[in-house]
């Protein structure tokens, strides 16, 4: 055990950190499965960082000011949960008490479009729906793969729906449909590092030319 008293002294050093550069005081963050990510404390007037990682083989991590980890890689559609500490040392010779934080790694998610009942006929506006189904979860409390935003021809069309409804048209031609997905957290978080936790698909509408009917003769 470290200690925390010189000299008669009492050492008392508080110790707080952020998560890349989107961050606040707290002790929760959210990454996505694989993600390298840094660890930075709001003070490096420390002599000494020690980085571990709760339950893990290889500690310390870093003893650097910064440590930069690689979260687990998630095969399956549950998130994990890991937890860091850090102990610093300031120019006295005191250790602070270990602080803890909580880093969830949330699986990418997958996302099927359906509904596109095409291809359509040219002459015909037939409106349709677009259903977004997401792969089932397992998640944190109060995080949701819920924020959803679809293109057509690369153009927003909608926003924070799981359906489009579109018209088909009344030209031939064909459309590229598109929907991402991605996650919403709850407030007061510590940071996020989830920008390759984005669902995408498309899917093609097709409108095929009408036929021109052609003229007739009587025999």
């Amino acid at each position: 055990m470290r200690n925390s008293i010189k000299s008669g002294l009492l050492c008392l050093i508080v110790t707080m950190f952020v998560l890349s550069a989107n961050a606040q005081d707290t002790r929760t963050f959210y990454v996505c499965s694989g993600t390298s990510f840094t660890m930075v404390p709001n003070d490096s007037s420390f002599t000494d960082y020690e980085w571990a990682e709760i339950g893990g083989s290889s500690n310390p991590i870093a003893t650097t000011q910064n440590a930069t980890v690689t979260a687990p890689s998630i095969a399956g559609t549950s998130y994990q949960t890991v937890q860091y500490t850090l102990i610093v040392k300031d120019g006295a010779g005191c250790w602070s008490t270990v602080d803890t934080f909580t880093v969830h790694v949330l699986p990418a998610p997958q996302v099927t479009i359906s509904g596109n009942s095409g291809p359509y006929c040219a002459g015909n506006s037939v409106s349709d729906t677009l259903t977004a189904t997401v792969g089932t979860l397992t998640l944190p409390t109060g995080v949701s793969a819920d924020q959803y935003a679809w293109t057509a021809g690369g153009s927003s069309v909608g926003t924070n729906s799981s359906t489009l409804i579109f018209t088909s048209g009344t030209s031939a031609g064909s459309t590229v449909y598109a929907v991402s997905v991605s996650y919403s957290l709850p407030g007061g978080i510590g940071g996020s590092k989830l920008t390759s936790c984005v669902a995408l698909d498309n899917t093609t509408v097709v409108v095929n030319a009408a036929p021109t009917t052609p003229a007739i003769s009587i025999q």
